[in-house]
């Protein structure tokens, strides 16, 4: 069975995420837990070459579910600015998501896949991650 080292785009990217888990820690709880759970699963699904299972599905729930998180504390962002901000990650994150499954490049171009993965998926919700984590509080005290 073949592993990705750390030193894949798709392992090291990661590291977007911990600015975010850190200031997370600090300042909403809920971002941190879910967070916490995504990288830890979201990290073991790419060194295991997203292989289809239980890991790939219970890490694909995960991700989601921190999706959803950062779009319903979108939905009441503190001011404009900050809604902009969220929404321009929110959308580079979406769109590329959709729009790699519907080309397929994970079957049909894994470079490309690879490429764009780590910008929409790792890169982008990295700095929505951190500006959740600083300017909204969490749903429950």
């Amino acid at each position: 069975m073949q592993y990705r080292p750390a030193n894949d785009p798709q392992i090291w990217s990661h590291v977007f995420f911990v600015p975010g888990l850190i200031l997370s820690f600090f300042r909403n709880w809920e971002l941190f837990i879910i967070l916490s759970l995504v990288l830890v699963l979201s990290v073991a699904n790419h060194v295991n070459y997203e292989r289809p299972g239980l890991l790939s599905l219970v890490e694909g729930l995960a991700a989601k579910t921190l999706y959803l998180y950062g779009g319903c504390q979108m939905l009441r962002s503190p001011s404009w600015s900050t809604f902009f901000a969220s929404f321009v990650c929110f959308y580079i994150t979406s769109f590329i998501f959709l729009y790699s499954n519907y080309k397929n490049w994970y079957e049909t171009d894994p470079e490309k896949w690879g490429y764009y993965h780590v910008i929409g998926l790792h890169l982008s919700p990295g700095i929505w991650i951190v500006i959740t984590a600083i300017y909204y509080k969490p749903f429950l005290k």
